[in-house]
């Protein structure tokens, strides 16, 4: 029998998880998220398919079932059929027996009448008691003939009624073997639905947990999104507070990277403290106020300038780093680190 409780969940499954793919859309799940919500169309297609299976099912058990009932009324008429033909036949057995009787008896009498002959021709004076007794005899026999054709008309009326009994009970034999070939038909093709119920109620099943998983990764995701967006605001704030505290906010997030620096020191200013130093680089090669330059000499690293303003062809930064002992002079490389 189909299991009623089977569509229900999984109707319930569905839209329980559809409300959830939908948000997932609109959060910003994209094109992956929309894929999930046609997979979930899909299962409610075949949730819808597994009830109309439910139903023929359904049907085929019933038809089944009346069969059968069919079946089982055959049965009995048959087994009444049966019981009618043994009792016709016992009664022809008994009928034969009895016939069997009267021929012996007509074949006595016959004996018995012959001997009687024989005696009253070889005794003349016996003649007349002979021919009566040959009288009584005929008599007797002719009683026992029309016992005898009595008998056999019954035994064929007898016989009649077995070998209709017999068709009968052939064409009851008929109709239950063709109502067994239905019933089998019936089974097999309950035995069928009842093997695709189960594909379909594992692959309900399955389709239940993936729509479970589904959800399960839609939430993590809104999670994952929410801490992107606290994240982001407070990234956002940080470079908020640099750009107010005058850092090159465009430098550290990339929006304006670092040019490829190659300049000279052309002076530099030692009564200031840090160091001032002037290279012949400006906003022309790119060069931003806060950018950090190495200053290399020999190919070896003596200092580190932070840029504190730009013109057009030079800068003026400040020392931030420098080698112990080491000074920056007029000639020294200014590069990008």
């Amino acid at each position: 029998m189909p299991d009623p409780v089977a569509p229900l969940i999984v109707r319930g499954l569905v839209r329980r998880a559809l409300p959830w793919a939908a948000a997932a859309v609109v959060v910003g799940g994209g094109a992956r998220l929309a894929h999930d919500q046609v997979r979930l169309a899909g299962v409610s297609q075949q949730a819808a398919s597994l009830e109309g299976r439910l139903s023929q099912q359904a049907g085929e058990a019933q038809r089944a079932a009346r069969l059968e009932l069919d079946l089982a009324v055959l049965r009995e008429d048959a087994r009444a059929r049966e019981d009618q033909l043994a009792r016709a036949r016992a009664r022809v057995g008994d009928l034969e027996v009895a016939v069997e009787e009267a021929a012996a008896a007509l074949a006595a009498l016959e004996a018995a009448r012959d001997e009687a002959r024989a005696r009253a021709e070889a005794h003349g004076g016996a003649l007349g008691e002979a021919r009566r007794d040959l009288a009584a005899r005929e008599a007797d026999l002719g009683q026992a003939r029309r016992e005898l054709d009595a008998r056999t008309r019954l035994l064929r009326e007898v016989e009649a009624a077995a070998a209709e009994q017999a068709r009968e009970l052939g064409r009851v034999r008929g109709a239950l073997m063709s109502t067994e070939a239905a019933l089998e038909v019936a089974t097999q093709r309950g035995a069928a639905l009842e093997a695709d119920l189960t594909a379909e109620r594992r692959l309900a099943r399955e389709r239940a947990e993936a729509v479970a998983t589904l959800h399960d990764k839609l939430g993590e995701a809104e999670a994952a999104l929410r801490e992107v967006d606290a994240r982001a605001r407070r990234d956002a704030e940080r470079l908020a507070r640099l750009a107010r505290a005058g850092v090159n906010v465009a430098r550290l997030t990339g929006e304006r990277p670092m040019p490829d620096v190659r300049a000279l020191v052309v002076q530099v200013d030692l009564d200031v403290v840090p160091p001032l130093v002037v290279f012949d680089a400006g906003d022309g090669a790119g060069v931003e106020r806060g950018d950090v330059l190495v200053v290399r000499r020999d190919g070896n690293e003596v200092a580190r300038l932070e840029v504190d303003e730009v013109r057009g062809h030079y800068s003026a930064a400040r020392v931030v780093r420098a080698q112990r002992g080491v000074r920056v002079r007029p000639g020294d490389q200014v590069r990008t680190p």
